[in-house]
């Protein structure tokens, strides 16, 4: 463990893990997830993000989109954001909870009116 020079609560901070954890690589990348601006901007063939797009691909990064959950979201809000005032977190909370298999645990069901969505019961 390295000697912090924090005050006295923060000298416990582990900077390496214990035994048993696998650890995060030092360099490189282990994975990007695209967010739907960037996606838009690809499909608009923006140069600075197309070119900056294909060199990380291009290095064997893996890249991810989240075009099931996004259209699923985008399904439920066009459903049900004016007539149960659903948002864009909780369209994506629920997106992701049906399009992955699994329960949703919430304290407020009313924020989640779509039908599809299973709940986690206590």
């Amino acid at each position: 463990m390295a000697r912090s020079t924090r005050p006295r609560r923060n000298r416990l901070v582990r900077e390496a893990p214990e035994a048993g954890y696998k650890a995060a690589p030092e360099q490189g990348l282990t994975g990007v997830l695209y967010d739907s601006d960037v996606i838009i901007e690809i499909l608009r063939r923006r140069s600075r993000v197309v070119e900056a797009a294909t060199v990380l691909e291009g290095g064997g990064v893996p890249t991810y989109c989240t075009g099931r959950v996004g259209r699923r979201a985008g399904a439920y809000l066009a459903r049900y954001a004016k007539s149960h005032g659903v948002e864009i977190a909780d369209a994506l909370v629920a997106a992701a909870a049906v399009t992955s298999g699994l329960r949703l645990w919430t304290l407020d069901r009313k924020h989640y009116p779509m039908s599809d969505v299973s709940f986690y019961e206590v």
